[in-house]
């Protein structure tokens, strides 16, 4: 019984520990994306000034 219980509460931590490596993964990639997604803008409006 006590195995039992302490499993699961295992099971649990390996979970939310899953969970919130995968939600900054999803956090990082998010950002890089907007890095990514603002240096073109930034490159077209260097080039339109010269």
């Amino acid at each position: 019984m006590v195995k039992c219980v302490f499993l699961m509460s295992l099971k649990d931590l390996q979970g939310f520990i899953k969970f919130f490596l995968n939600l900054l993964n999803c956090r990082y990639h998010a950002l890089t994306i907007h890095a990514l997604a603002s240096k073109p803008k930034q490159l077209t409006s260097r080039s339109r000034r010269k």
